[in-house]
Protein backbone atom coordinates (compact mmCIF):
# COMPACT_ATOMS: atom_id res chain seq x y z
CA UNK A 1 0.00 0.00 0.00
CA UNK A 2 1.66 3.19 -0.66
CA UNK A 3 0.84 6.13 1.13
CA UNK A 4 -0.96 9.42 -0.31
CA UNK A 5 2.32 11.31 -1.23
CA UNK A 6 3.62 8.27 -3.09
CA UNK A 7 0.08 7.28 -4.85
CA UNK A 8 0.01 11.38 -6.06
CA UNK A 9 3.54 10.83 -7.20
CA UNK A 10 2.42 8.08 -8.93
CA UNK A 11 -0.59 9.76 -10.43
CA UNK A 12 1.92 13.00 -11.65
CA UNK A 13 3.99 10.32 -13.72
CA UNK A 14 0.65 9.34 -15.57
CA UNK A 15 -0.35 12.39 -16.17
CA UNK A 16 3.18 12.85 -17.95
CA UNK A 17 5.24 14.59 -15.39
CA UNK A 18 8.92 14.45 -15.08
CA UNK A 19 9.86 12.64 -12.30
CA UNK A 20 11.33 16.07 -10.46
CA UNK A 21 8.18 17.86 -10.86
CA UNK A 22 5.80 14.95 -10.00
CA UNK A 23 8.04 14.73 -6.63
CA UNK A 24 7.68 18.80 -5.75
CA UNK A 25 3.71 18.70 -6.61
CA UNK A 26 3.51 15.30 -4.20
CA UNK A 27 5.39 16.34 -1.65
CA UNK A 28 5.17 20.18 -1.83
CA UNK A 29 6.85 22.06 2.01
CA UNK A 30 10.23 20.30 0.62
CA UNK A 31 13.05 22.78 0.80
CA UNK A 32 15.27 21.09 -1.17
CA UNK A 33 18.16 21.90 -4.54
CA UNK A 34 17.46 20.80 -7.61
CA UNK A 35 19.80 17.77 -7.00
CA UNK A 36 18.23 16.50 -3.87
CA UNK A 37 15.01 16.56 -5.59
CA UNK A 38 16.12 14.50 -8.81
CA UNK A 39 17.74 12.31 -6.63
CA UNK A 40 15.09 11.23 -4.33
CA UNK A 41 12.60 11.21 -7.11
CA UNK A 42 14.63 8.76 -8.96
CA UNK A 43 14.95 7.00 -5.39
CA UNK A 44 10.87 7.02 -5.23
CA UNK A 45 11.35 5.41 -8.80
CA UNK A 46 13.31 2.14 -8.05
CA UNK A 47 11.05 1.89 -5.28
CA UNK A 48 8.94 -1.86 -5.66
CA UNK A 49 5.63 -0.60 -4.53
CA UNK A 50 5.81 2.40 -6.62
CA UNK A 51 6.80 0.24 -9.38
CA UNK A 52 4.09 -1.89 -8.76
CA UNK A 53 0.90 0.52 -8.94
CA UNK A 54 2.90 2.79 -11.74
CA UNK A 55 2.97 -0.68 -14.03
CA UNK A 56 -0.84 -1.46 -12.75
CA UNK A 57 -1.84 2.10 -13.82
CA UNK A 58 -0.27 1.76 -17.05
CA UNK A 59 -2.15 -1.29 -18.02
CA UNK A 60 -5.17 0.27 -17.34
CA UNK A 61 -4.90 3.10 -19.49
CA UNK A 62 -3.47 0.37 -22.40
CA UNK A 63 -6.40 -2.07 -22.27
CA UNK A 64 -8.96 0.97 -21.87
CA UNK A 65 -7.68 2.96 -24.43
CA UNK A 66 -6.53 0.54 -27.72
CA UNK A 67 -9.29 -0.74 -29.73
CA UNK A 68 -10.05 -4.53 -30.04
CA UNK A 69 -9.50 -6.14 -33.58
CA UNK A 70 -13.24 -6.25 -33.34
CA UNK A 71 -14.32 -2.62 -32.90
CA UNK A 72 -10.70 -2.00 -35.29
CA UNK A 73 -12.79 -4.12 -38.47
CA UNK A 74 -15.84 -2.33 -37.46
CA UNK A 75 -14.58 1.35 -38.03
CA UNK A 76 -12.83 0.22 -41.18
CA UNK A 77 -15.69 -1.15 -42.29
CA UNK A 78 -17.83 1.98 -41.49
CA UNK A 79 -14.97 3.97 -43.54
CA UNK A 80 -14.94 2.17 -46.23
CA UNK A 81 -18.92 2.58 -46.75
CA UNK A 82 -18.23 6.02 -46.37
CA UNK A 83 -19.97 6.35 -43.11
CA UNK A 84 -17.40 7.47 -40.62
Amino acid sequence: MLTAKQEQFVKNIIDGMSQADAYRSAYPNQRMSDKTVWETASKLMTNPKVVARLNELRSQMMTSSIMSARERLELLSRIAKGEA
